[in-house]
């Protein structure tokens, strides 16, 4: 799992985790950015709730990217009426209907996967719950989500995630 993490989180997605026989499925990457001890800070929380959504506490990352991700917030909160703290934060669990429910469904295959997971969850009418977790500077891998090419494949997914939905 190790690999498709450190590739991108929509392979994280689309990883034997996520289809693995398990109550609850739980994608993180493989930056290290995150701990799995602090699952004690988020298992509480699945008791009521199908889909728990880590939000980064104190964000370790350079101006930059926190720029791109306020702006990537806004475009989400509008375009699909998102109203969670940190949508791409890694450490999220998702009960087994969940995933069962429109994994296979799934359209992103950019940083865009872990936003699409929420909103059909949401619209999809499962619990959400939001959980603060820890968020520790990255020793793996290299940050690649606000490179241009990346922005411009989830725009991309985007408006046809939005397209798609207003559709249906």
């Amino acid at each position: 799992m190790a690999r498709a993490c450190a590739r991108n989180s929509s392979a994280t997605a689309r990883s034997s985790s996520f289809h693995a026989p398990r109550a609850a499925a739980s994608p993180r990457g493989a930056d290290l950015q995150f701990r799995l001890d602090d699952l004690e800070r988020v298992v509480p929380a699945f008791a009521d709730a199908d889909v728990v959504i880590g939000f980064r506490i104190k964000r370790r990352d350079p101006w930059h990217r926190l720029f791109v991700a306020a702006v990537y917030h806004l475009v989400l909160r509008v375009l699909f009426r998102l109203d969670v703290h940190d949508v791409d934060c890694a450490f999220k669990l998702f009960r087994r209907p969940v995933v069962d429910a429109f994994v296979g469904d799934l359209r992103s295959r950019s940083a865009f996967i872990s936003p699409e997971l929420v909103i059909r969850s949401r619209l999809a009418g499962f619990r959400l719950v939001e959980v603060g977790v820890p968020h520790y500077p990255r020793v793996a891998g290299s940050a690649g989500g606000a490179s241009l090419t990346v922005i411009l494949r989830t725009v991309r997914e985007i408006w046809a995630l939005r397209r798609d939905l207003h559709a249906s």
